[in-house]
């Protein structure tokens, strides 16, 4: 979440909601249920459902690490908060908090 804000609008679509171990970084995280929605549907059990879930989670797989995204960051480009996110994915995740591979 490196140059991002505090609170980051992002685009959430399906019925799926990720609650990490401990173990697992949250690097965004849904808001609280009185601010979940921006706009659109939002049925009262989905609201509760997903409140405080996670968006963008880092987990250590072996010597490297699983970045996952609750939906897709890039959708449409309808925002540039996640672009952003996800670029910091690309370009930071594979060398911030992996181990180096010794021969």
């Amino acid at each position: 979440s490196a140059g991002c804000r505090a609170e980051l609008p992002v685009y959430y679509d399906g019925s799926n909601a990720i609650y990490a171990k401990d173990s697992v970084r949250t690097a965004v995280r849904l808001a609280e249920g009185a601010r979940l929605r921006l706009g659109g549907l939002l049925w009262p059990e989905a609201r509760e459902r997903l409140e405080n879930a996670s968006w963008c989670t880092v987990e250590r797989v072996g010597n490297g690490q699983v970045i996952l995204f609750a939906s897709a960051p890039t959708f449409r480009g309808w925002f540039r908060g996640p672009l952003r996110v996800f670029h910091n994915a690309v370009v930071y995740g594979p060398g911030a908090g992996a181990n180096p591979v010794r021969d």
